[in-house]
This record gives structure tokens, C-alpha cells and sequence, in this order.
């Protein structure tokens, strides 16, 4: 068995037709939360026909996932009807799409983490004595739930 990935896709700019598309929500399978519940007035659609991908690996599929925007985002121009729209390419079979918008959404927030603590200074240790840097790490750690 091979592996599998799901990895953030950068939409492309979207035309009058393809919004459109995915305001349709009858074309799309509702979002669930990371403990499997529904979420209200968010779905997922399988693009993989209607936006061509070249150049991929075989059995690649493009998701997009649209969702009210959240308290205090900034609107962008690719908003779609006050909902934010996100796109993920994945290999992994269709079990359930809105499975697998959840599992990438879950792997994404614990990159995201990885990336605060490094730009908090786990990423720069900075001594050769390991205590200095186990300080250092838990010093690290301290900053990101002070942030938090």
C-alpha cells in the first residue's frame, strides 16, 4: 500500500460560474467537527471535475470546504457570500469527504502549533549543555501558553 498525503491547495481565481458552483450546496456533503458532529451551514465538495489537476499523482483529489467566516477574519476576495473557502488535495480513498476535510483540518491546526513553538524559540537552541536547552525548550513552551 502506498502513501497517502493532504496537503493545502492554493485556489486558483475563481470565475462567476465556479462561485456560483459552490454556493449550490446540494453538490457537497456537510462538514463535521473534529468529533463528528455536523457543523451548521458548512460544507465540503469534491472538485476534483470541475477544476483540472496536471501534473499529480494518480487518484489525487481537490476538496474544497466553505464555511461562515469566523468572528473578527478579514474578508478576502476569494469570500464567497460571507462563507471562506479552503481547498486540500489528498490521495487518500473517499472514504467520506467530510471525514476527510475533519482529519485535514486537525493535522493542519497541529502544524500550525509546531510552527509557533519553533518561531518561539524551540526551532534555536542555542546551547551545547542539554539542561540550558531543556530550559530553553520549557521556556519556549511557557511563551506559546502565555500567548495562547
Amino acid at each position: 500500500m502506498g502513501l497517502q498525503f493532504s496537503t493545502s491547495f492554493a485556489l486558483p481565481v475563481p470565475n462567476e460560474r465556479f462561485i456560483g458552483w459552490i454556493n449550490d450546496k446540494e453538490h457537497g456533503e456537510q462538514a463535521l467537527d473534529q468529533h463528528g458532529n455536523q457543523r451548521h451551514n458548512a460544507w465540503v465538495i469534491d472538485a476534483t471535475k470541475v477544476i483540472e489537476l496536471k501534473d499529480y499523482p494518480e487518484g489525487t483529489c481537490l476538496y474544497l470546504r466553505a464555511e461562515p467566516l469566523h468572528p473578527g477574519a478579514k474578508v478576502s476576495l476569494f469570500d464567497v457570500d460571507g462563507h471562506r473557502v479552503t481547498a486540500f488535495l489528498t490521495n487518500a480513498p473517499r472514504y467520506n469527504v467530510a471525514f476527510l476535510d475533519a482529519r485535514h483540518r486537525a493535522r493542519a491546526r497541529c502544524e500550525n502549533r509546531i510552527k509557533t513553538l519553533k518561531n518561539a524559540g524551540l526551532g534555536k537552541l542555542p546551547f551545547k549543555a542539554f539542561a540550558a536547552n531543556q530550559l530553553w525548550a520549557n521556556l519556549a513552551v511557557l511563551a506559546v501558553n502565555l500567548v495562547s
